[in-house]
């Protein structure tokens, strides 16, 4: 894998930096959420790219995704093509353009089917999000009729964002499910963009390995906090101290 990381552990660090640290053909799987682009394709170095992002800076909502290059050390880590991307509809033509372009790669759709989405006006509800699974055809499909499902539907996680302090927070047992379909115990998923640190639970208690890197210190923190279940101890704590009274 790499000497610079271990097993079974959340980095606060870079990971456009800490992808060049990791070995070829070392991982099994990737489980990513990327940032969203809400505008326009991903984060580019061409002239329009750059002045796209000067002119949504201070724009509240506005986030110029990724750097579509660190897919190149994506692909060259894995033992096979074997990647979730959970993305926007704006991202999905460059996402799948890259990967589709490698021989031997299928694509499968997943989606996540809100029942309480927020209203917004003039446009259509926000109720479904995607996460695009790219694998080499040799990548088995582990799992049973239970954990195979292509959709998932559930309220907004109202609960689980509040708790774990991340606004964009998948449901946990979705993303088990795919890890299920991807992988075997003791397998190496490795989440660049951890947030609250789902992958990590997820492989956590399906007994695969993993490593993660988060790299905004308020996100990395709280999730060593999930992972070590302090939030779930701080909610017992409080309706204890609360039947006291």
């Amino acid at each position: 894998m790499s000497e610079d990381f271990e097993l079974n552990n959340i980095y606060n660090l870079d990971s456009y930096s800490a992808v060049k640290k990791i070995n070829d053909k070392s991982v099994d799987c990737i489980y990513i959420d990327i940032p969203y682009l809400f505008y326009k394709g991903g984060k580019s170095s061409t002239l329009i790219g750059q002045r796209l992002c000067d002119v949504y800076k201070d724009i509240k909502d506005f986030s110029n995704g990724i750097d579509y290059s660190i897919f190149d050390d994506f692909k060259r880590i894995m033992k096979k093509i074997n990647i979730f991307i959970w993305c926007s509809t704006r991202q999905m033509k460059e996402v799948i353009n890259y990967w589709l372009s490698i021989k031997n790669v299928k694509m499968e759709l997943f989606v996540w089917c809100k029942t309480n989405p927020v209203p917004k006006n003039n446009c259509l509800l926000t109720n479904v999000e995607y996460c695009l699974w790219f694998r080499d055809v040799n990548v088995k499909v582990n799992g049973d009729y239970h954990n195979k499902s292509k959709y998932y539907v559930s309220v907004i996680n109202r609960i689980d964002k509040k708790l774990y302090k991340h606004a964009t927070i998948k449901p946990l047992d979705f993303v088990k499910n795919h890890i299920l379909c991807a992988t075997s115990e003791n397998d190496l998923v490795v989440d660049f963009f951890s947030g609250s640190g789902t992958t990590a639970v997820a492989c956590k208690e399906l007994k695969r390995n993993f490593i993660c890197f988060e790299i905004k210190k308020e996100n990395y923190i709280n999730s060593l906090k999930r992972l070590n279940n302090d939030f779930i101890n701080d909610e017992l704590r409080k309706f204890e101290q609360i039947k006291l009274f």
